[in-house]
């Protein structure tokens, strides 16, 4: 069809009919520019993911260099790692069982281990309007979760041991 048939068959619709097809084109735009912005902002949390869990270990080899090093082996730091996940996955946050692992932590390195063991995980934002998976860093994943005064909590907990870190 040339564009002369297409303009004959639009200008030939009632204007209820023009109305509809206006709306669906809209809708199909609209559709469209939310997957892009929803693939760019994947692309960009991933990347910024990437480099914050590769500053996290180049600190953690400046700690060990400097003689701190963690106080619990990977596997413990894995088992701490997913009770966090699991706190923070799906619908509400058990925010107890999140200050009961920052409560466990001994020193900056161990902060700083349980940070890049945790990596990026795919946390589902239930309070979405539809099923919504990020991969977040625990930094993102706490930011995602918590309020300012919940993480204020965190960083409480950390200070009360002398660790340095903040989130």
């Amino acid at each position: 069809m040339d564009k002369q048939a297409l303009k004959n068959l639009f200008t030939g619709l009632p204007l209820w009919a023009k109305g509809i097809l206006a709306l669906v084109v809209v809708g199909v735009v609209v559709l469209i520019a939310l997957k892009a912005k929803g693939i760019l902002e994947t692309i960009t949390r991933k990347l910024t993911a990437k480099k914050a869990v590769t500053e996290v270990k180049n600190e953690l080899k400046d700690l060990e260099a400097q003689g701190q090093k963690p106080t619990y082996t990977i596997s413990q730091f894995k088992v701490m790692c997913d009770k966090l996940w699991q706190a923070m996955d799906g619908m509400g946050t058990d925010e107890d069982a999140i200050y009961d692992v920052f409560g466990m932590m001994k020193n900056d390195a161990d902060v700083l281990m349980l940070i890049s063991t945790y990596g990026t995980r795919d946390i589902d934002d239930a309070d979405a309007l539809w099923k919504n998976v990020k991969s977040l860093t625990l930094t993102q994943a706490l930011a995602s979760d918590m309020d300012r005064s919940e993480i204020g909590k965190i960083n409480s907990i950390l200070a009360t041991k002398q660790i340095n870190y903040r989130f």
